[in-house]
């Protein structure tokens, strides 16, 4: 949370302390890269079994993929996916899922064969990009997300 509150104010104040801002595009990988390097994230690129792209970085402690989709075999990607999931010794119930569900607009979960959550952020990038600020917007929307869900479930971070 204190993150998401640091770029606001950065937003608020671009004029006077922040870089030149460009945009982002699911196209560039690397660039996505650098910007979560600029603003404290030790993230790193790598592929998936097709070819696609994909970012790993952590937030508070919880291991984030970025995804890109509509990919070209590994290229000019058209958007991304934010993505975390979590390994819960008995799963849990749609009920719960709901609930949670109910009270956050950003963020979407689904469960997956043994009930166990993904938590996930879409961030369409097509056709000019997004600018860098709202990418780390959504980054610090979704990280507060990580937090609220995993509080919710009563994840305890390794």
């Amino acid at each position: 949370m204190r993150r998401f509150a640091w770029l606001l104010l950065f937003w608020f104040c671009d004029p006077i302390i922040s870089p030149a801002w460009g945009n982002i595009t699911a196209s560039e990988p690397q660039g996505i890269v650098d910007i979560l390097h600029n603003h404290g994230y030790d993230a790193s690129l790598t592929h998936v079994a097709d070819g696609d792209p994909m970012i790993r970085f952590h937030f508070l402690e919880k291991s984030i993929q970025i995804l890109f989709y509509g990919c070209n075999r590994g290229h000019n990607c058209q958007s991304l996916q934010l993505s975390t999931g979590y390994d819960l010794p008995n799963g849990i119930s749609f009920d719960r899922i709901n609930l949670w569900m109910r009270g956050h607009r950003w963020a979407k979960v689904y469960l997956d064969t043994d009930m166990d959550p993904y938590l996930q952020y879409d961030i369409p990038t097509v056709p000019d990009g997004i600018a860098d600020k709202l990418f780390l917007v959504m980054i610090s929307s979704f990280g507060s997300s990580v937090e609220d869900f995993s509080r919710f479930i009563n994840f305890k971070h390794n």
